[in-house]
């Protein structure tokens, strides 16, 4: 048998042991190949999709931290296997076997584990490559959706890229292996297992540093959050690292004390086991807990985003706003477009269409004009909706204005007020500000101002065309879902108008997109490190499962059932499972507490969002869990059972 055949037999008779590194592996070439292949589509390389070009960098981003976490997970892993495989290579070495022969032959396993991943993660990743692009088009609501074309580059880039780690990391791990070594690691099972200890005075730091992180997060001021993340970060990793290799001790041996709990049916065993199980896997299951504090954390954070898009209407007072050229055909436009608008769905509930001249007030701003309306203009609104009218005196003009202050921004109450029109210099008496929902925001017009009819009917006798527009201003109460009537009713304006253009409808839904693409790609990030995060607890039952099969035989020859056993197994992996995603959990409501303070949220309401995203990963963890405990216990059956 040459040694790529015996690798290839191990690898199949051993599926068991590789399947949490596969189905990692798989996942990641996944995700890295549908980011690189929307990166490259025609459209979004050449930037003819709008709002295509910061998703790609923000795809672009999430590569290299995937490329990232692969070189770290496969180092783990493949320095996991050759642990597991302990056994198998002391045989070999007692048979004769070389260092290059050992090394070849491990290093033609993780290759072969490797290469199935990269082909199976290109095989779904083209599969679901459409379904991705639809997903982002239907997202960012465009009015064209985005061309999708197969291409061979993503492929080969992604090939190439999980190629080369794989590579890198077998060699880097098959380069301590020898012979001597492994031969010792054959007789280590035979070995007696010291006693875990713990200390006392290390259990009260532990405990120290996590208390501290805990109390200046919890009271930590909104600019404080981001200076203090790091030291206070470091802290709580400290002290978790700390409790896990001290403090599980430290509770397991508490427990023995306790007779009514330490002798109830197998907990004796149990127990037992646990003292051992924790200590030598303290380390991992502390990087596991830290790692899900990130990612439950992120997860948190990023789903309190999801909301933001909600609050545009205060900075939105109306739906829409647009000022059109002083063009013949203008109102009719305007018209046309509030038609169109409620022909595909929009429930207009009022729109106002007016004459304004453009104005711009030096002392405020000297490139962003104003607009000033007629009085009847508004006052005609003003009663079809009931809002308060206004009187306005000859000469004087009134500020539309959203809950008026003191300050009108442009003037104090009774003061006159130069402006400019083109070239030519008014002068107008401010008057006061009306409380109403009715002006046109700072992309159409900087402040709207109410003028008598007389007065306005002399300056659009005296100004140019240029000077003058039509204001057209609508609002429309189902405008959440209003994206698709507002694309069709702007077909109204023609193209060579330049209208500036203000819509909540259109801020809500990039900004919704940008929250969404967000959340897309946290769910990808979050699920790849929970992959992670399963498969290093994976990887320590079966590192050590031939040291249990002979355990468990023993204890069945004693009298225990095999019902017995597997409630062990599913205590003891249980405890492995939960008890990082129980740190991880505190360790989040702590963090997002401090991230409150940045928010206008009630902590309350955050941590609604983060026990929404932590419940989500207690039932992909407990999914995981029950499959890890399934395989498990079919590897221990043949011999135990």
């Amino acid at each position: 048998m040459t040694l790529l055949r015996l690798a290839a037999r191990n690898v199949r008779v051993n599926h068991r042991t590789y399947f949490g590194f596969l189905a990692s592996s798989m996942f990641a070439v996944v995700v890295f190949y549908l980011f690189a292949a929307f990166r490259a589509l025609p459209d979004v390389a050449a930037g003819r999709y709008a709002g295509a070009e910061a998703i790609a960098k923000g795809f672009e981003v999430c590569q290299y931290l995937i490329v990232a976490f692969s070189v770290f997970f496969t180092l783990y892993s493949n320095s996991a296997f050759v642990k597991s495989r302990k056994r198998e290579l002391g045989v070999l070495a007692l048979l004769g076997a070389e260092r290059r022969q050992l090394s070849l032959l491990l290093f033609g396993e993780s290759m072969l584990v490797g290469i199935t991943s990269i082909t199976a993660g290109l095989g779904l990743g083209a599969l679901f490559a459409r379904l991705f692009v639809m997903a982002i088009d239907r997202i960012l609501a465009s009015p064209e959706p985005l061309r999708f074309v197969v291409q061979v580059q993503p492929m080969v880039t992604t090939a190439l890229a999980y190629l080369g780690i794989f590579t890198a990391v077998s060699v880097v791990n098959i380069m301590p292996v020898n012979v001597d070594q492994v031969i010792q690691l054959v007789k280590a099972p035979h070995k007696p297992k010291t006693p875990p200890t713990y200390s006392r005075l290390a259990v009260a730091f532990g405990i120290a540093c996590i208390a501290a992180g805990y109390i200046v997060a919890w009271n930590l001021p909104p600019i404080g959050v981001v200076l203090g993340f790091l030291p206070v970060t470091a802290v709580v990793c400290v002290g978790t690292h700390i409790l896990f290799t001290q403090g599980s001790v430290a509770v397991l041996r508490s427990l023995q004390r306790r007779k009514s709990i330490y002798y109830r049916r197998t907990n004796l065993l149990t127990i037992a086991d646990l003292v051992f199980k924790m200590k030598d896997n303290a380390r991992i299951l502390a990087q596991v807990a830290i790692l899900s504090a990130v990612v439950l954390t992120a997860s948190g954070v990023v789903y309190t985003l999801v909301g933001m898009p909600d609050n545009l209407t205060a900075s939105h007072v109306r739906a829409i706003s647009f000022l059109l050229p002083a063009e013949e055909q203008a109102e009719q436009v305007a018209a046309e477009f509030q038609a169109r608008l409620a022909q595909a769905g929009a429930d207009v509930v009022d729109s106002a269409t007016m004459r304004a001249v453009r104005v711009l007030i030096p002392a405020v701003s000297k490139d962003q004009p104003g607009i000033v309306v007629r009085e009847s203009d508004y006052n005609r609104w003003a009663r079809q909706t009931g809002k308060p009218e206004v009187a306005v005196g000859y000469g004087d003009v009134v500020r539309a204005m959203v809950n008026p202050g003191g300050d009108l921004g442009i003037g104090k109450a009774g003061a006159a007020i130069v402006v400019k029109a083109g070239d030519i210099d008014l002068s107008f008496m401010l008057a006061g500000a009306v409380d109403t929902t009715l002006i046109a925001g700072y992309q159409v017009a900087r402040f709207t101002l109410i003028c008598d009819d007389q007065r306005f009917d002399e300056l659009v006798r005296s100004l140019p065309a240029s000077q003058q527009g039509v204001w057209f201003s609508c609002e429309v109460s189902n405008w959440k879902g209003a994206v698709r009537a507002e694309q069709v009713a702007m077909r109204a304006i023609p193209a060579d108008y330049e209208a500036p253009y203000l819509s909540r409808i259109q801020a809500y839904t990039r900004m919704r997109g940008s929250m969404q693409m967000a959340m897309l790609i946290a769910m990808f990030i979050a699920f790849l490190f929970f992959l992670a995060a399963g498969s290093m607890l994976y990887f320590r039952f079966f590192l050590e499962i031939q040291e249990d099969q002979a355990r468990y035989v023993a204890l069945r020859r004693m009298g225990l059932s095999w019902a017995e056993i597997k409630q062990m197994v599913t205590q003891e992996m249980a405890v492995l499972f939960f008890t990082p995603w129980t740190a991880a959990f505190a360790h989040q409501m702590v963090a997002l507490r401090a991230y409150s303070t940045m928010t206008p949220m009630m902590p309350l309401e955050v941590w609604k969002y983060g026990v929404a995203a932590a419940g989500i990963f207690l039932t992909l963890q407990t999914v995981y869990f029950l499959l890890a405990r399934a395989a498990y216990l079919e590897e221990l059956a043949p011999a135990v059972r």
